[in-house]
């Protein structure tokens, strides 16, 4: 009232009217707006209008039962106030100012309706277009007003207020009436401040990645981030639902956005950060423990980007050592201490401890993070505590505790680095020993290891002999027999598989030199009630994975593996006393593929089986990594620094391919052929005795029913040395030996494993008695090999022997094949007929040519009789085969066999005439030039015969003519037509009357009812009308 009385006495100044306006603002009732708005108009600073706006501004409804805002008032005095009524009194900054303070007044009391911060935003935007035409007082009073609101409204939880204080504060950004938000101008442009009040969760998802994304990039103001991109970011946390499952997502990024905003902002601003996350939450009923849990996610990502730099005094961006250390205290303590206890435990739900437990666990990262930066060594004892704190979790008989436990274990040994898994991997060890424990640690192991790389491998090697323990108790101890049992598989998730094997290859990949052999030697004298067929499989699969990991270490030389192979081969291989009685130094010649007559015995009936398997196992993987060596590494045994590593093992590896183990001895037969196609000097002095050696490897492998692969090793060993052998004879009994033998194993098994061995053999000449029985065997597996790359390959070695055999060979080869011309199978005719085509096509003429005519009737015998078009086409290549390159004088014997076929009355012959020309006019054209009117006639003839037997002259109607004859109508008229239009004697003068005969018989065959025989009449009168030219047609 006393305010009022000063306005109306009309002797105030403008200064003291300005701070009345200014604590016109600050009143609580908006009835006492209204009577200093009053008296205003008293001294004429507003007219009625402009009172009646006032007024409006703060209207309160008087019809509902509740006194409450007016809002539609409200919200029809702030649209009044457009752009037409600003410039009517733009001159009045006064009364501007006033209308300002009201209408911001307004709004800020009744935000909460989205009417009146849609209304509010209006007016806004049209103001702030004046803004520049104000006074600098004036200027600088509403940008106050302005940010005192929107920051009041920014850091405000309650959903309605923050979106208004958004949407404010995008209009101030827009129309740049704050100069702290003028880094913020290009977020406009991305609709930052759209989709962040948006109601879907996608969009304010997208909102948070732009403003990450503009953070990463450094392309807003400190001032701006500390004013109000902080707290929009930390609405998203704080705001009632962030907790929630729904919310997530949102939160998820929301924190995201926030570990970058802190690498923005002061030490004390980040303290206070830490302190107002650190504390726990009242109660510990479910929704606590979700906030608590939020909490701590945020905590972890506020701490992780810890980037101030530790100095004995504090500062904006460095931070006292003590002070980090009390933080640590704190969050030490904060780990350790649980809400749950005696005195409150009967208040709690279920397993709350347990819950409260998996939330603050993951602080201990946290403390890592802090820890590593301190560099001081009184943090070994946090380390400690922490360490075996989150063993004992891990020893809870809850999963999810111990998902929670291995995951920060994992996460913690990266974070504190090298040095620390060792600890951890002791403490796991001597904690977790009962029952299902003994699961939980190998597979946190496993878990750990998957996740370190080389920087660790010191510490891997340090904890070498506590791992080979872990697998070969995963793999041989109780807790292989337990994993069996499905009850406890089903209820302990880390039993359900064994992680023994994963952990093998990873010991590879991180093994030093000198540790390579402790693993294979841990398992040399392994005890175990497991039969010896399971436990040598598991071993055997430990050893794979191990030699796999070194052949990825890339701290491991060539020379070292090649060491580390010689002494598996040297060490473990089987004494002599236990192999003497199974060599064979004779070679018996072996008529048959039947057993010997002694089966072979037990030799090793007073040794330890299974450490003796064991043994061999190990030669077998140091041959086998030798021979990955030696055919990776490009070993050369010229070079003087190769030399040493190659020389040792060749004496081990000829003794090796006489053991009675085949895996031993396949492996070794490996080598040996590395070694021979190296041209190796001592092995190239040892021909005849590497052969009688392969040759007893190929013996037993037959006799004791070996894989294919070990077969084929051998094989493959025999060629190369004959390959390589300068000496074209060998043991007369060993070649008889291996002809039976490729026959024996190529009819039984029907591959084509000996057919390089046999090859090579027929390349030396190393003929015997045996070789024609053996090539008599291959050409029958020719014929009745179900497989077609099979009979291909066959074929071609029967063909590569005939070229180094004789006239007579070939001579019963071509009987052989000819005679099965007729097999039941079409697979077979197919390849004989091929066979034929493939000796006549790679052999000399000189070899075959007196044949051609016997050749010549059993290929038009196929052509007529089969009924497999593909065996007929095949026949038809054959035949044009044999006529391109067989004598002129054997295709005149032919010529005539055929001239009478086509006189004949005989209509089969007449049609196998006309194939055997058609062939012969591809062929042979030079030849019909000469003779084609002594053939050109009698196909005339012949159809002429053919029409007047059917009557088909006679009849007027085509369509009743008999087409039993079509087929060799079709053939006569097309072999006609093909002559024609190759020899064109229808142009010719003296044989104008026989063309004029031609055309008139195709003009009449044209009526013919079958189509084959319409297109050949077709086909003629085209070549002939192209030839005779226009005018003639």
């Amino acid at each position: 009232n006393s305010v009022s009385k000063l306005i109306s006495s009309n002797k105030l100044s403008h200064d003291l009217i300005n701070n009345v306006i200014s604590w016109q603002y600050s009143l609580i009732y908006d009835i006492n707006r209204v009577k200093i708005n009053a008296s205003f108009q008293l001294i004429r600073l507003c007219d009625d209008e402009c009172l009646k706006i006032l007024n409006n501004l703060h209207s309160w409804s008087e019809l509902t039962a509740e006194n409450s805002p007016d809002f539609s008032l409200r919200c029809e005095a702030l649209r009044a106030t457009d752009t037409d009524f600003l410039n009517q009194y733009s001159s009045n900054q006064i009364l501007l100012y006033l209308i300002f303070s009201n209408s911001l007044k307004s709004f800020e009391t009744s935000c909460t309706q989205y009417l009146i911060t849609d209304s509010f935003s209006y007016f806004l935007d049209q103001f702030l277009k004046f803004f520049n035409i104000f006074d600098k007082f004036y200027r600088d009073k509403i940008a106050l007003f302005l940010y005192s609101v929107v920051k009041s409204l920014i850091c405000s939880s309650e959903e309605p207020k923050f979106q208004a204080g958004v949407i404010v504060l995008s209009i101030i950004v827009k129309n740049k009436a704050l100069s702290q938000c003028d880094s913020l101008i290009f977020l406009t442009d991305e609709n930052f401040f759209t989709n962040i009040t948006h109601i879907q969760t996608s969009n304010r998802i997208k909102a948070l990645i732009t403003l990450k994304n503009a953070l990463l990039e450094n392309k807003i103001a400190y001032i701006s981030i500390d004013k109000f991109i902080f707290p929009i970011v930390l609405y998203f946390i704080n705001n009632q639902t962030s907790a929630n499952k729904k919310s997530h997502n949102i939160s998820n990024e929301a924190i995201s956005v926030l570990s970058v905003l802190v690498r923005y902002i002061s030490w004390s601003r980040y303290e206070k950060l830490i302190k107002t996350y650190i504390k726990n939450t009242d109660f510990l009923y479910d929704e606590g423990l979700k906030i608590q849990k939020l909490k701590t996610r945020v905590l972890n990502a506020i701490l992780e980007n810890f980037n101030f730099e530790i100095s004995d005094s504090n500062s904006s961006k460095s931070v006292d050592r003590v002070r980090l250390i009390q933080l640590v205290q704190q969050l030490v303590d904060k780990l350790y201490t649980k809400s749950v206890c005696e005195n409150n435990k009967h208040l709690m739900l279920p397993f709350s401890d347990i819950n409260e437990s998996i939330i603050s666990a993951p602080l201990s990262l946290v403390i890592f993070h802090l820890l590593k930066l301190l560099k001081d060594d009184t943090i070994h004892a946090h380390v400690d505590g922490i360490i075996s704190h989150i063993v004992e979790m891990l020893a809870s008989s809850h999963q999810d505790m111990r998902i929670c436990a291995r995951t920060i274990l994992s996460k913690g040994v990266k974070i504190l680095g090298p040095g620390y898994f060792s600890r951890v991997l002791k403490e796991m060890n001597s904690r977790l020993q009962d029952g299902f424990q003994k699961h939980v640690f190998l597979f946190t192991t496993h878990h750990i290891l998957t996740s370190l790389d080389h920087q660790f491998s010191e510490d891997i090697n340090q904890s070498i002999k506590i791992l080979i323990e872990a697998i070969i108790s995963d793999q041989f101890g109780p807790v292989y027999e337990e994993r069996q049992i499905h009850g406890i598989t089903s209820k302990t998730r880390e039993a359900y598989e064994g992680k023994g094997f994963s952990i093998c290859q990873i010991l590879g990949i991180h093994v030093k030199e000198d540790r390579i052999f402790n693993f294979l030697s841990s398992f040399s004298k392994i005890n175990t009630t497991m039969n010896s067929f399971s436990a040598v499989q598991i071993i055997e699969k430990c050893f794979r994975r191990y030699f796999k990991g070194l052949l990825l270490n890339p701290q491991i030389s060539a020379r070292a593996l090649f060491i580390f192979s010689h002494l598996c081969i040297r060490d473990f291989m089987p004494d002599k006393e236990n192999t003497s009685n199974l060599k064979t130094s004779a070679i018996a010649v072996i008529n048959s593929r039947l057993l010997p007559p002694d089966p072979r015995k037990q030799a090793f009936s007073n040794v330890n089986i299974l450490n003796l398997q064991i043994n061999h196992l190990i030669v077998s993987f140091g041959l086998r990594l030798l021979y990955a060596l030696m055919r990776h590494q490009n070993i050369n045994k010229s070079t003087s620094q190769d030399q040493p590593m190659i020389d040792p093992n060749l004496n081990y590896i000829l003794k090796a391919i006489e053991s009675p183990f085949i895996e031993i001895a396949s492996k070794s037969l490996n080598c040996l052929k590395i070694f021979l196609r190296t041209n190796y000097d001592q092995l190239l002095t040892k021909t005849d005795e590497l052969m009688h050696v392969t040759y007893n490897y190929l013996n037993d492998m037959v006799t004791s029913s070996a894989v294919y692969e070990n077969l084929v090793v051998g094989i493959k060993v025999l060629v190369v040395i004959l390959k390589k052998s300068t000496l074209n004879k060998v043991d007369p009994v060993l070649a008889s030996n291996l002809f039976v033998f490729c026959e024996n194993y190529s009819v039984s098994n029907q591959n084509t494993a000996c057919l390089s061995l046999l090859k090579i053999l027929i390349k030396k000449k190393l003929h015997s008695s045996e070789l024609h029985s053996t090539m008599n065997a291959i050409r029958i597996i020719s014929i009745t090999n179900e497989e077609p790359h099979n009979r291909d390959s066959y074929r071609e070695l029967v063909v590569y022997f005939l070229k180094k055999s004789g006239k007579q060979q070939v001579s019963t080869f071509l009987e052989f094949y000819l005679s099965n011309f007729t097999y039941e199978s079409v697979f077979g005719r197919l390849s004989a007929v091929q066979a034929i085509c493939q000796i006549l096509d790679n052999l000399k003429p000189k070899k075959w040519v007196d044949y051609s005519y016997d050749i010549f009737l059993r290929l038009i015998e196929l052509l007529t009789n089969d009924d497999h078009s593909e065996v007929r086409n095949r026949g038809y290549i054959t035949l044009k085969t044999l006529f391109f390159k067989t004598s002129k004088k054997q295709v005149q014997k032919c010529l005539k066999l055929i001239f009478s076929w086509l006189n004949d009355s005989k209509q089969n012959l007449i049609e196998t005439s006309c194939v055997a020309i058609h062939v012969l006019l591809e062929i042979h054209d030079t030849v019909f030039i000469n003779l084609y009117w002594h053939i050109v006639p009698v196909i005339y003839e012949n159809t002429l015969k053919i029409f007047q037997d059917i009557r088909y002259l006679t009849i007027q109607n085509a369509d009743t003519v008999d087409t039993e004859h079509d087929i060799i109508v079709y053939k006569l008229l097309n072999l006609l037509s093909e002559i024609s239009s190759k020899t064109h004697f229808t142009l010719l003068e003296d044989k104008h009357d026989f063309a004029q005969k031609c055309c008139n018989l195709f003009s009449l065959s044209i009526a013919f009812p079958h189509l084959w025989v319409k297109q050949a009449c077709v086909e003629f009168f085209i070549d002939y009308f192209l030839s005779i030219g226009v005018i003639n047609i």
